[in-house]
């Protein structure tokens, strides 16, 4: 797990005290009520770079291969999942309601979440690019649509952009591409147990990653 500001555009990232934001939000609530049988803390899952990784080029042994039509052409992407993808969602799924929420097309996620858990068990609960808000060219996560406790909310994902307004939230991962030896799902999968029992996820994670911190240090670092 660590942090590369370089790559997420961090000194464009909209706060939530940006005077816009208010217009931008998503208001409708996208899961179902709490019930006294579901899990009390809730896990967001990014997809791509953070679950799985998807190319136009031929690679060996995909682990699915997803067709996209856009009127006369077709286009195919070959999908690999991140090594130890499957132990880490039987894990997690003992202790959280699982969400994926992705800035892709709903058109091509679908297929790959589909894919990974076809009799809908596992990820019931998924949100789209339409389930995000676009800001300043960035497609940004608002954790509040979630209609849960944000102080058990928990955010994986690979963009710190994509969850700028939630960074007391997130565990940043690093983006994955090929590597057969990562290990990092299995690093979140130990940080995740030690938070199994806390009252709020929030300054436990902020005192580990402290991305508010750093995303303004690194603000002020690009402005001067």
């Amino acid at each position: 797990m660590s942090v590369d500001l370089t790559s997420n555009s961090a000194f464009q990232f909209p706060f939530p005290n940006d005077s816009k934001q208010a217009n931008m939000k998503l208001s409708s609530r996208v899961l179902p009520a709490v019930t006294r049988s579901s899990h009390k803390r809730t896990l967001v899952l990014d997809l791509d770079e953070t679950l799985v990784h998807s190319t136009q080029q031929l690679i060996e042994n995909p682990d699915n291969i997803v067709t996209l039509s856009n009127g006369n052409n077709t286009r195919t992407l070959y999908v690999k999942y991140r090594p130890g993808l499957m132990e880490f969602l039987r894990k997690v799924l003992k202790f959280f309601e699982v969400v994926v929420y992705t800035a892709s097309a709903k058109e091509y996620a679908e297929q790959v979440i589909n894919k990974l858990d076809p009799q809908r068990k596992m990820l019931k609960y998924r949100l789209y690019r339409d389930d995000c808000m676009q800001i300043g060219g960035h497609f940004v996560k608002d954790l509040s649509r979630l209609g849960r406790d944000l102080s058990q909310v928990i955010i994986l994902d690979n963009s710190i952009t994509s969850f700028a307004h939630h960074l007391d939230n997130g565990i940043p991962i690093l983006s994955w591409f090929d590597d057969p030896n990562d290990s990092e799902l299995w690093k979140v999968t130990n940080l995740l147990e030690q938070l199994i029992n806390t009252q709020d996820v929030r300054p436990i994670l902020n005192s580990i990653f402290n991305l508010p911190k750093i995303v303004q240090d690194y603000q002020q670092k690009c402005l001067v």
